[in-house]
């Protein structure tokens, strides 16, 4: 965020928007020569919301089927793949979880130019991207099976057997998982009624014989009655490569692990003010809170109190932090990025302490766009916070005041290889230079086709922040906060919002998410604020899930 990080003080926003510069967020020094691009910016209509929990019915159901068994109750038969368990009366039901692929493609609506840094010209629109809801799939047979909440994950286990009620009639038996419908939960009937729970787990579930809901891992649902409830969060796991020395959170195959070898997907919120209190964050289920820090006194700071605040306020609350540095905002200077490493630098004894739970941030949206200039200069960075005995996860911002697409798919993947610990993920911000790829103006990156172009570089990138749209700000945008989100979801992107603090006085005119920091109802969150926590199907409630590793 640019302008608007500064809503400790109008008087600096005033002069961002009347010379064309920059300032860090917070009291953060003024980004002097940067692009003009402003941060900001507003959402318009994302097209229909992408529930992402769609059921997806078993067919019309497999009507006679295999027999089903007379007489007796079918007890749950064999244990099916995936963790699907057989339901009551008759053939074993496999169950699989879907992807999620919510309702109807969340179109893009009509953007809004603004000034700001030439970006380049995006493709046509795409889809507004499907949460991945990996879901559960229940058949079940008899009188009723109920399955539980499947979250994907591992196997979630079918209780202790399908109760076939008086007797399953040897006709309709339950349907294999249907045609395997996108989004949420697919749910297969026999019988009287068999009740599938929410899936919202799994990034890549695949329906039919076996429920792989996630990554990796033998998700699903479970047949018959009861059904234990699966393990949440994005499921997948991976063993830390020889190469990476840390403790923490690492990198591999373009996906990004906590310290377990859980896959872990960034969905959270970012913090203005490291020394106001935000109880209402861990609420929200954020796990991730990238904070704005300063390192030299400002506002009473020290490396002590700001240890002190991601312990207490994060880490405690199992919200993954990630620390930042703001003097480099919108500055294209070599000599800042300089300065902002030397201060990681000596400061090292200090952060090291969080190499296990933290995602190091260098700078925020330093350094010029499209440029071989960004790239190397934070080839040199890395290597000299490596050096310095950091070995966490590094987040690097992209140039162009966060917004430039070209820095990430021209040059991050360098960037990335020059890192010994191969632990790099990458940042984008969605502001005035943005706009929907139906109707955007020339200077402005297409939202999917940009969101495409990172993908395509097979590295781990979030989108660190956005905000409310509706032309606010001083890099105004009217891509809304649920088509980015949708669209990342679609992707497999992590995502921030800018701010939960951003001048809360302001209530919907500004960047705020929560009006008075904390988070009771909705009364105590903006519009921005409502859709990115409470949003169905793609809000935080809905969607994060915390690291394992604490």
């Amino acid at each position: 965020m640019i302008a608007a990080k500064m809503s400790r003080s109008a008087t600096l926003i005033g002069l961002c928007l009347v010379l064309g510069c920059s300032s860090g967020g917070g009291g953060g020094v003024l980004g002097l020569g940067g692009t003009t691009a402003g941060s900001g910016g507003t959402n318009g209509a994302g097209g229909k919301p992408d529930t992402g929990g769609a059921s997806g019915t078993g067919g019309v159901q497999d009507a006679g089927g295999t027999t089903g068994s007379g007489g007796s109750p079918g007890n749950g038969g064999a244990t099916a793949s995936g963790g699907a368990t057989t339901g009551s009366g008759g053939a074993t039901a496999p169950a699989g979880a879907t992807t999620g692929s919510g309702g109807a493609t969340a179109t893009a609506g009509v953007p809004s130019g603004s000034s700001g840094a030439t970006a380049s010209a995006g493709a046509t629109t795409g889809s507004g991207g499907r949460t991945a809801s990996g879901g559960a799939t229940s058949a079940s047979g008899g009188t009723q099976g109920s399955g539980g909440q499947g979250t994907g994950g591992a196997t979630g286990t079918g209780g202790t057997k399908g109760t076939g009620g008086a007797t399953a009639s040897g006709g309709t038996t339950a349907g294999s998982g249907g045609r395997t419908g996108s989004g949420g939960a697919t749910v297969a009937s026999g019988g009287t009624q068999g009740s599938g729970g929410q899936g919202t787990g799994g990034r890549s579930g695949t329906g039919g014989a076996t429920g792989t809901g996630g990554r990796t891992g033998t998700g699903g649902a479970t047949t018959g009655s009861g059904g234990a409830q699966g393990s949440g969060g994005t499921t997948g796991s991976a063993t830390r490569p020889s190469y990476n020395t840390g403790t923490g959170f690492f990198v591999l195959n373009g996906k990004l692990y906590d310290a377990n070898g859980v896959e872990f997907r960034i969905r959270g919120v970012n913090r203005n003010h490291y020394d106001m209190d935000a109880p209402g964050i861990p609420k929200t289920h954020a796990n991730t809170e990238r904070t704005v820090l300063f390192f030299n006194g400002e506002w009473g700071s020290t490396a002590a109190r700001n240890i002190q605040t991601m312990q207490q306020d994060m880490i405690n609350n199992h919200i993954v932090p990630m620390p930042g540095n703001w003097e480099g905002t919108c500055d294209e200077s070599t000599a800042t990025l300089t300065t902002i490493v030397d201060r990681w630098v000596a400061q090292v004894s200090t952060y090291k302490a969080l190499d296990k739970y933290m995602i190091l941030n260098i700078a925020n949206e330093w350094g010029p766009a499209d440029s071989t200039v960004w790239r190397d200069s934070y080839v040199t960075a890395i290597q000299r916070l490596r050096t310095a005995g950091y070995t966490c996860t590094i987040s690097v911002d992209s140039g162009g005041c966060g917004q430039d697409n070209a820095d990430l798919a021209k040059h991050a993947q360098a960037v990335f290889d020059a890192d010994p610990q191969k632990n790099v993920i990458f940042d984008q911000h969605i502001y005035g230079n943005w706009g929907l790829d139906a109707g955007k103006q020339s200077w402005q990156q297409g939202l999917i086709a940009g969101f495409d172009a990172l993908v395509a570089t097979g590295l781990p990138v979030i989108i660190g922040e956005f905000g409310p749209g509706r032309n606010i700000g001083p890099s105004p945008t009217n891509i809304t906060p649920q088509a980015i989100i949708q669209a990342a979801e679609a992707r497999n992107l992590g995502w921030l919002a800018w701010a939960w603090d951003d001048n809360p006085s302001a209530g919907d005119d500004w960047f705020a998410l929560s009006l008075n920091g904390d988070y009771n109802s909705s009364a105590d969150l903006t519009t921005f604020g409502k859709s990115v926590v409470e949003g169905t199907g793609y809000g935080l409630l809905a969607l994060a899930k915390p690291a394992t590793a604490w």
